[in-house]
This record gives structure tokens, C-alpha cells and sequence, in this order.
């Protein structure tokens, strides 16, 4: 078939772009042209793809960990992953607590660079007012015994924002602004139904803003991503936990609130499930189980595949009032 001059165009505009990504690999370009058929398939949104060179993958090596941002390739630069709980849990404050620990090079009950090395993370919520917040960093600095080197690195490292109206394509415009100008390595945005704007039980949806809105902001920046979500409200009272007594099932990735491309665009999936049960006194802290729901091998935890947590019963002292406060702060069970 004769080719027309805009496909010759277009071929020859491809086999001289050779861009080099952040790594300094070669990607090739694959310009997708319309041709002279009789019924011309559609055109796709995207004229680009990469080609991974046989040679290069024969080449890397199993243990290589230079995209790595928690775990063995847990969680990577251009990854998503996401944390979910029930409503109550303490999720935001575990969120925030990695956040801290990860911004130190400090593991978080498992989750850590592999190298140990400080992360800078951009930390956006919708929920929580600055008192909250403060008090959760209040408790890192005194439970975490970290001194004034240590709070100048969270300065440095660490960047905190509340974010309460955007959501869909402004909240990506704007948080893209926020990456660059802090140069982030990682994202937490706490929680996913605040930032989306769309019905996260539609896959559809989920598909628009995860992978067609999401998944570019990553590449532009080179970053991880982790969202803070939620689990459904229980159906029935004998749904509710295994507080009621009813039979405790297995923790599954499809426990999360909404379509099931939410947990198939995450890399990897955490999910805190409470297991205090009903003859608990609400003196004592709650008991929870860290569950690594997809990529658990990527920890090395051995063949664990959950942790037992619980909240901290340890207080502070207001100076001001010389109330007592409960610190907001998990640790081991």
C-alpha cells in the first residue's frame, strides 16, 4: 500500500526521537498515523510506547532496587499503592506516622527504602484540622525520642498540606505544582474519595482518574503514590466485625470500598484490620492487624503476611492546661 505523505512524516519524526528517561534507559517512540486503509481504525489518545530492549531486562539484575521507595520493589517510583480501614481506625494517623518515619529513613513496622535512605514526601489531607495534626507530630517527637537534628530533617523532607475543595483534574493540576516545587520521591494523599470526584464504584470512573490522570503524573515526576481509603460500611449488624461474634473471614484486596480497579491499578495493598473484641476495655488500646494484601513477599517479612499492632496507651501533658491527652501514635502489640 502506497503510504501517504503524513505517515511518511511521521515515521521519519520517530526514528529520530530517542528520549532518555529519569534512569538514562532508551525508550524508542512508536507514532501511531493514520493510514490510506478503506476503513481507517480509530486513533488513540496516546502516540507513544516503550520498548523494553530484551537485552536490558536478561541484563537487570533480581535484586536491583534503584527505583525502589519502600520494600524490595514494594512500592516504586511511577507505583501506586494504597492503606485502607475502617472509618475510625487511626489510618490517617498510621499514614502520617510512616510519612514522618520514611522522611527520617526510619522503618514503619516493616515499611521502609531499602537503603534507609530519606525519602521526601509530600503528605496532602482533607480531614484533619492543625490541632490533630499537631498532636500526631507531638507524639512522633516524644514516643520517637527525635531531637532538633532529626525535626530539621522532617522540615527539609517532609512537606504537610490540607487540601478540602479540589478534587479530579484540578486537584491533579495543582498537586503536579506541589511535586515539582517540593521534589518529592513519594505522595501520600489521605483520603482517596476527598481527591477523586467521581463514583469509585464505577470502574469507568476509577479508570479515568487513576490511569488516565494519575499514572501520567507519575511518570511526569517520577514518583510514588500512596492513597488512604476506606472500607464499606457494614451491610448487616452480622457483617459488622467480630465484635458482634459473627465468623471472621480471610482480609481480602476486594474488602475496599468501591470497584475493583481500585486495587487492580494498586501495586500493592495494606489494610489495617481491628481485632479488639468485645470484652475489651475501652481504658486499653485497640488491637489491629497489619495485613499485606498484594505483594507481601516484597517486605521481607519471611512468610508472614500481617503484623499485630496497637494503638499507643501512653499520654502527654498539655503545658498549658496540664491536661492529660492520649498521644496519637501506633507501635508494636
Amino acid at each position: 500500500m502506497k503510504e501517504t505523505t503524513k505517515v511518511k512524516a511521521a515515521k521519519k519524526a520517530a526514528s529520530k526521537e530517542t528520549p532518555q528517561n529519569r534512569n538514562g534507559t532508551e525508550t524508542e517512540r512508536f507514532v501511531l498515523a493514520e493510514v490510506d486503509e478503506p476503513f481507517p481504525r480509530p486513533q488513540a489518545k496516546s502516540e507513544a510506547f516503550r520498548r523494553h530492549a530484551i537485552k536490558r531486562l536478561l541484563d537487570l539484575p533480581p535484586t536491583d532496587n534503584t527505583r525502589s521507595l519502600i520494600g524490595h520493589r514494594f512500592l516504586c517510583r511511577g507505583g501506586g499503592a494504597i492503606l485502607f480501614s475502617t472509618t475510625g481506625s487511626g489510618k490517617s494517623v498510621f499514614a502520617l506516622q510512616l510519612c514522618v518515619r520514611l522522611a527520617l529513613g526510619r522503618d514503619t513496622f516493616g515499611l521502609a527504602q531499602p537503603d534507609g535512605e530519606p525519602l521526601r514526601v509530600l503528605y496532602v489531607q482533607a480531614e484533619n484540622d492543625e490541632a490533630e495534626l499537631a498532636l500526631v507530630l507531638r507524639s512522633m517527637v516524644t514516643c520517637d525520642k527525635l531531637d532538633e537534628a532529626a525535626v530539621a530533617t522532617l522540615e527539609k523532607n517532609l512537606m504537610i498540606v490540607t487540601e478540602e475543595t479540589l478534587s479530579g483534574k484540578p486537584f491533579i493540576d495543582a498537586i503536579s505544582k506541589l511535586i515539582e516545587k517540593h521534589r518529592a520521591d513519594l505522595v501520600v494523599a489521605d483520603p482517596l474519595l476527598s481527591f477523586m470526584g467521581s463514583d469509585p464504584t464505577r470502574n469507568d470512573d476509577v479508570t479515568e482518574f487513576l490511569r488516565r490522570q494519575i499514572n501520567p503524573l507519575l511518570s511526569q515526576h517520577d514518583v510514588g503514590w500512596m492513597w488512604i481509603h476506606h472500607t464499606p460500611k457494614p451491610l448487616n449488624k452480622t457483617a459488622k466485625s467480630v465484635k458482634e461474634g459473627g465468623a471472621k473471614s480471610a482480609p481480602s484486596v476486594y474488602d475496599v470500598m468501591g470497584g475493583a480497579e481500585i486495587v487492580n491499578w494498586a501495586r500493592a495493598v495494606l489494610f489495617l484490620e481491628e481485632t479488639t473484641d468485645a470484652s475489651h476495655d475501652a481504658k486499653q488500646p485497640r488491637a489491629f492487624e497489619l495485613h499485606v494484601l498484594k505483594r507481601g513477599h516484597c517486605l521481607g517479612w519471611g512468610e508472614a503476611r500481617s503484623k499485630s499492632l496497637r494503638h499507643t496507651s501512653q499520654s502527654i501533658q498539655d503545658n498549658q492546661t496540664g491536661q492529660k491527652v492520649r498521644m496519637a501514635f501506633w507501635e508494636k502489640a
